[in-house]
């Protein structure tokens, strides 16, 4: 639902509109009401609307004047505007801020309706583009994300459940109904055929493999969502099918079943965690190589995070954080476990995470 904000200084309006507008149908709900610009413009700071239907004239602060300031504050508010002044230069105005809905009072139920209709529709494509991104630069970070994870799992035994969440949310992963394959006595000569034939049955059938998986020695295990127990009589046959020259003993398959994504992330820790090289596998894409040395960077002291208080204190702990010289790829790595250090002190801090965070 997006929050919308009607201002007006005549009561007669804002009563009659909060009234005859169908806010639910559009997908909005009505926030409040304000009769002059300035008590807009609070509202518009303590509630976040996504839309401000506003009039023109108002005393204190003009819509205009409105528009003016709650575009510095963000920019992404859709505007529509009320006028009861036919006046090309106010219209020339609204749109030097970007104003695209400009109505002429009395305003009729229908054009209203059909304005709304249009500024959801805008930003509900916005917040797809908005989503889209995100996933984009998800994806980009997914193996830095790995990475991570791995490096506070193996070091960390005592990781907490929501940190491990923090990990699994941002790696898309669902809540429910995982499932854990393990492919065993795949040697590594035959590693690139079985992953070539394995994606190939994946997209053919739909698999709902949760990428990335793992390869540890003569080992391959990854993640699906186990929607029925077809999918896993599937990977059973075609494991066990698997034929390659020069094979020395027939694959194998195990399964094991899961109540959450947690649960499964901390078992294939569990497993995978003893060998000193772990290969992570991201559909067809050539194998990652993580081994113990890549997966070092210095330690982060949750407890030194709490204690910060000042700017001083905020340099002094980045500087011992981060070495002058770690190389790129263990500065995002450094950079993402401190970032769910600081997410998981967040309810015990002042200062302290957000500000580290912001640096």
């Amino acid at each position: 639902m997006y929050r919308v904000l009607l201002v007006d200084d005549e009561p007669i309006v804002l009563e009659t509109l909060s009234k005859i507008i169908p806010w639910n149908t559009l997908g909005c709900e009505l926030i409040g009401t304000a009769r002059n610009g300035m008590d807009a413009f609070n509202k518009i700071c303590d509630d976040y609307p996504d839309i401000v239907i506003t009039d023109i004239k108002m005393p204190v602060l003009s819509g205009l004047e409105l528009i003016e300031k709650a575009k510095k504050l963000d920019v992404d508010i859709n505007f529509v505007i009320l006028s009861g002044y036919d006046d090309f230069s106010f219209a020339q105005t609204a749109m030097k801020f970007g104003v695209k809905y400009y109505n002429l009072k009395p305003v009729r139920k229908e054009d209203l309706i059909a304005v709304l209709e249009k500024a959801v529709s805008e930003l509900n494509s916005r917040e797809l583009a908005r989503l889209s991104h995100e996933r984009q630069l998800i994806d980009s970070l997914k193996l830095p994300l790995i990475k991570s994870f791995l490096f506070d799992a193996c070091n960390s035994p005592s990781l907490t459940d929501k940190a491990v969440k923090n990990y699994i949310n941002l790696l898309g992963f669902p809540e429910s109904n995982v499932s854990c394959c393990i492919c065993t006595y795949l040697e590594p000569e035959f590693f690139t055929m079985f992953q070539a034939e394995f994606c190939l049955l994946q997209k053919r059938h739909s698999i709902p493999v949760l990428w990335p998986a793992f390869y540890v020695t003569n080992s391959f295990v990854f993640l699906y969502t186990a929607y029925s127990l077809s999918i896993q009589e599937m990977l059973r046959q075609f494991v066990c099918s698997r034929q390659y020259p020069k094979q020395q003993t027939e694959l194998e398959c195990q399964f094991l079943a899961f109540n959450n994504s947690t649960s499964a992330f901390r078992e294939i820790i569990r497993k995978v965690s003893r060998y000193h090289t772990i290969w992570i596998i991201n559909g067809t894409q050539k194998p990652e190589p993580v081994g113990s040395a890549s997966l070092f960077t210095s330690e982060i002291k949750t407890e030194e995070i709490k204690k910060i208080s000042t700017e001083y204190e905020i340099t002094q702990f980045l500087n011992d954080t981060f070495d002058s010289a770690m190389d790129v790829e263990s500065s995002i790595l450094q950079c993402i476990r401190l970032f769910f250090s600081c997410s998981s002190t967040t309810s015990t801090l002042g200062f302290g995470s957000s500000s580290l965070f912001l640096r």
